[in-house]
Formats: structure tokens, sequence, C-alpha cells
């Protein structure tokens, strides 16, 4: 994983324009949302299958808070907030997310 990260971070260097352009089109979605407050909730409380929301502690680009929000808005929807954990649980604790997937399926999809 380690080296993976590591030549991710390479190849990123080489495509700082790319990067760039990704940067800039996540931050119109976020202005987006952010000024369609109303309709992200509507949005977000239409969803009729089953959700599993799963989020780390101490991620420092999606507030823990708003993941609380999101889960007390949404009671339906299963949620997992990791201790510890920052924006990429399935990297920073995969056997966590695994078992957390693994159980949540069962509870929802088993045959």
């Amino acid at each position: 994983m380690l080296t993976a990260s590591i030549a991710l971070a390479a190849e990123r260097q080489n495509h700082g324009h790319a990067d760039a352009a990704a940067f800039l089109a996540a931050s119109r979605s976020l202005m987006r949302v952010a000024g369609l407050r109303r309709r992200y909730w509507e949005m977000m409380a239409a969803v009729q299958v089953p959700v599993l929301l799963i989020g780390g502690e101490d991620d420092r680009l999606v507030p823990v808070a708003s993941m609380r929000l999101a889960a007390a808005r949404n009671p339906r929807w299963d949620t997992v907030i990791l201790p510890g954990v920052g924006h990429t649980p399935q990297l920073e604790v995969p056997d966590n997310v695994i078992g957390t997937l693994r159980d949540w399926l069962g509870q929802h999809f088993s045959s």
C-alpha cells in the first residue's frame, strides 16, 4: 500500500494541471450543494434503498458533525463513524471497513 501511495503521489506531481481541474470541479460541486442545501437534504431523504454511511471521526475534509447531521436527518440509514480514522477509511483500516460492509450486507441482502 505504501509503495502504491508513493507511486500515486509521484504521478500526481507530473499531472499537476489535471489535479487542479479536478479540485476546481470538486469545489464547484460543493458550492452547488451549499447553495442548494434544502434540495440536497431532500435528495438524501428521497433515497429508498438501504444506506450505509461510513466515515472517519478525524476526517479533515468531511467534518464528523456533517456526518452526524446526515445520520440524524436520515434515521433509516446505518451509520458507522470510525474513531481515529480520517477521510479514507477503506485505506486506513481496510479490515474494519470490510468487516462492517460484510455484516451490513448480510443484514440487508442475505438470501
